[in-house]
């Protein structure tokens, strides 16, 4: 926290807008008074999240839809677990939505829950492999939850699993064979060879991924409440500097550009032997003032004026101008 205030002030500083970081903060801390645990579903479009939270939670409205990304924003629902824990899950948009435009709300999300629930249909694809990796980094715990598991035979059925466990390499909660239901079409044949199409409910499981998911967080719930934190803290930290950099380097480009006009003309009024390398060490001395100012670094006038004046001592004739210009 001391170390995003100070990142905080700096990008104060350089005139950038903070108001989203304070929102974040905001929203961290009204978590955190509310006291209850956050479990984001997270996956690729159609992976099947919301029917996972509909088969969890029966009674929540909750947009299901064949038509891949029906969910558009983030969606939370209480769940009481077995144990009577009293969780919220959040149903986030959808991984590698047709212009992936929701991709960052939905990996913002995970970043702010204590757990993250991966929804997968099959083996990970390289996008979903990359999001879970950064999600680790953060020591977020994450549990994989196969979906339409009903559609495998056994033998299949453990094969995907050990792939994606081979994949996560021990990093991940676990990976957990469930499924969501939902509506399938089945062709029915009459005694008369009549055909028809119709849509039947097919049956839920889910009780593996409630089990797993209560051994998370039953492990310890203070370290979830850290891990939570310090992954938010991180979340925003990454955006402060990226930020700043992106600021600095436009400021630096500035300068340079600026010092560069000031060298031609320059250049332009020397009128004797030896002012031009005046002119152009004097400007090049500032220009390295202006840029350590810009990139906060603690270099004195007096280093810089040494710098020229052994420049000058050791390097004479027309080699000094290439030398200050490459400076």
């Amino acid at each position: 926290a001391p170390q995003i205030d100070r990142q905080l002030e700096a990008a104060v500083q350089a005139g950038l807008p903070v108001e989203r970081f304070h929102a974040e903060l905001a929203e961290l801390e009204r978590r955190r008074t509310a006291g209850r645990v956050v479990v984001a579903c997270f996956g690729e479009v159609s992976a099947g999240k919301s029917s996972l939270i509909r088969a969890l939670l029966p009674g929540a409205e909750t947009v299901v839809s064949p038509v891949g990304g029906s969910t558009r924003a983030v969606v939370h629902h209480v769940w009481t677990s077995p144990a009577g824990d009293e969780l919220v899950l959040a149903d986030v948009p959808g991984l590698n939505e047709a212009d992936g435009t929701l991709d960052a709300l939905a990996e913002a999300e995970a970043v702010r829950a204590h757990a993250v629930i991966h929804v997968a249909s099959g083996d990970l694809a390289r996008a979903e492999l990359a999001a879970i990796e950064r999600l680790l980094a953060l020591g977020k715990p994450l549990l994989v939850a196969l979906n339409k598991a009903d559609r495998y035979t056994g033998a299949e059925l453990a094969r995907v699993q050990a792939r994606i466990e081979a994949r996560l390499a021990g990093r991940a909660a676990g990976c957990v064979a469930v499924s969501a239901g939902g509506t399938e079409e089945v062709l029915r044949i009459g005694p008369d060879g009549s055909e028809t199409r119709i849509e039947r409910e097919r049956p839920a499981d889910v009780r593996p991924l409630a089990v797993a998911l209560q051994r998370t967080l039953d492990a310890d719930p203070a370290t979830l409440d850290r891990l939570r934190d310090a992954a938010v803290f991180t979340l925003i930290g990454r955006e402060l500097d990226a930020a700043l950099a992106a600021a600095r380097a436009a400021r630096a480009e500035a300068v340079v550009e600026a010092y560069a006009r000031k060298a031609v003309f320059g250049a332009l009024a020397a009128v004797g032997p030896g002012t031009d390398v005046l002119i152009q060490g004097w400007l090049g001395v500032q220009m390295l003032k202006d840029l350590s100012a810009v990139y906060a670094v603690p270099a004195q006038e007096l280093d810089l004026k040494r710098f020229v004046d052994l420049a000058s001592r050791h390097v004479v004739g027309r080699r000094m101008n290439l030398l200050l210009a490459l400076a």
